[in-house]
C-alpha cells in the first residue's frame, strides 16, 4: 500500500477483531516502524512491550476495561516514555511527542499491512502504575 493510501485508509477501529495472531513478520515491520520514527535529539527515548499472549492480553483487558477492542485484540504494543525525563543542561524533552511520532509511524505501517487498529491513552494514565503514553492494538481487516 502507497503512503497516502494509509493515510487515507487509517481510522480508530473499536470493534471486535478476528480471532487470528498476528504473524511474527508483520509484528516486527510494525515495531520497526516505531522504531525508526523521529525523536526530539534523535534521544530514542521509546520504549516499546509487545504482548500477544491471549491471557496476558485478557487480564489487561480486565483493568482497561471488558469492551470487545480489549478482550478481541490478538497484539497489544505500548509504547512507554519516562513521566519526568532529565533534560540535559540546555535541551529539552519531546518524550511525550516521540511516543506520538512512533505510535502513529507503527498505526500506519499496520494499516500498510492490512490490519485496523486503535491508539488508546486515556485511562491508562490513570490506571497503570508505569506510564505507557499510548497503546496500539492490531488485527487483520475484514470485520
Amino acid at each position: 500500500m502507497e503512503l497516502f493510501e494509509a493515510i487515507e485508509r487509517r481510522h480508530s477501529y473499536r470493534g471486535a477483531y478476528h480471532d487470528s495472531p498476528v504473524p511474527e513478520s508483520d509484528i516486527r515491520r510494525i515495531a520497526q516502524a516505531g522504531i525508526q520514527a523521529p525523536s526530539g535529539y534523535n534521544s530514542q527515548d521509546t520504549t516499546f512491550v509487545i504482548v500477544d499472549d491471549r491471557d496476558l492480553i485478557a487480564k489487561i483487558a480486565a483493568i482497561l476495561g471488558n469492551t470487545p477492542v480489549f478482550r478481541t485484540a490478538p497484539l497489544l504494543i505500548a509504547c512507554i516514555v519516562e513521566k519526568e525525563p532529565q533534560a540535559p543542561e540546555g535541551r529539552m524533552v519531546f518524550p511525550i511527542e516521540n511516543c506520538a511520532a512512533a505510535v502513529e509511524n507503527m498505526l500506519l505501517a499496520a494499516t500498510a499491512l492490512g490490519y485496523a487498529s486503535l491508539w488508546y491513552d486515556g485511562s491508562l494514565r490513570r490506571k497503570v502504575a508505569i506510564r505507557p503514553s499510548a497503546n496500539c492494538w492490531a488485527s487483520k481487516r475484514g470485520w
